[in-house]
């Protein structure tokens, strides 16, 4: 082999050896995990400038995943498979029951405060005053993970021991939007929806009839082997968001009604862990 060509060999295992250098050195790309409360399109569309936000801010590439199903992602969450997860408090608790505690994030305030409520509507029409006039064959939930479209309205009928009565001939609509427009047709004479749904069709038609307990909001976690100092650089930038005109837009684009995110404890989650028991004690499943 003449000189020229050990020379061109050893170029070639140079520049080789700096391109898996490279691969090696490249950032590893976080999933931001998403449960499917609204459609695929729309939740990317709010989430999105989220990811590239803290891609910018933290220099963590990071993407949008949405979970297949409510179980789906918390299955993903729960075997460390997404690096950063928002997740309801329901999951949020049966994630801690099932997989252990999480590292926390930030939950979210919304009109100032950390907590959150249902309402149980009917037709502005309708001759329903309370929760006692409601037809159980004609009632509408979301799922049985939702907070506000399931667990807090039944542990409502609960305390009123009404419970199983309008649990048994109810229907499952799968989300907050299905269960308002169901109301509105008058395919059911009564349903139960988060606030931020009522207050969407209010105008189109509805009016409460009882509210739920309240409940501390959605939060942000991440995963069990996310190292130590992403999680602080991901924490910082989720905890000062609103102080930037383009922070206060993601978190708005988020939700409109979000005002900031706050520091979070899992013992926040300890009034809802009993109010869980005490549904399940009742007849959570269907």
């Amino acid at each position: 082999m003449t000189n020229r060509n050990k020379l061109s060999q050893k170029l070639v295992f140079f520049f080789f050896a700096l391109f898996l250098c490279s691969i090696g050195n490249a950032e590893k790309t976080l999933i931001l995990g998403i449960h499917p409360y609204l459609s695929y399109p729309e939740l990317e569309k709010r989430f999105t400038p989220l990811a590239d936000y803290l891609t910018e801010k933290t220099g963590h590439p990071i993407i949008v995943r949405i979970g297949k199903n409510y179980d789906d992602h918390l299955k993903n969450i729960g075997e460390n498979k997404i690096d950063i997860a928002y997740l309801g408090p329901v999951p949020y608790v049966e994630l801690t029951q099932k997989y252990g505690k999480k590292p926390l994030l930030a939950i979210i305030e919304t009109d100032n405060t950390t907590t959150f409520k249902g309402y149980i509507i009917a037709r502005k029409d309708s001759p329903i005053q309370n929760i006692f006039d409601i037809n159980p064959g004609k009632f509408a939930f979301v799922k049985e993970q939702s907070t506000m479209g399931y667990v807090y309205p039944f542990y409502l009928f609960a305390s009123h021991h009404i419970g199983n009565t309008i649990l048994k001939n109810s229907i499952f609509l799968g989300s907050h939007d299905n269960v308002a427009l169901g109301v509105l047709s008058g395919n059911f004479s009564a349903g139960a929806v988060k606030e931020e749904t009522f207050f969407s069709y209010q105008n189109k038609g509805l009016k409460t009839i009882d509210s739920t307990a309240l409940c501390p909001e959605h939060l942000f976690i991440t995963s069990s082997n996310l190292p130590e100092n992403i999680i602080s650089d991901l924490q910082n930038v989720l905890l000062n968001l609103h102080k930037s005109p383009e922070g206060k837009k993601i978190m708005t684009g988020i939700k409109s009604t979000m005002t900031q995110m706050l520091p979070v404890k899992d013992e926040d989650y300890n009034d809802l862990r009993t109010i869980l028991k005490l549904v399940e004690k009742s007849g959570l499943k269907k």
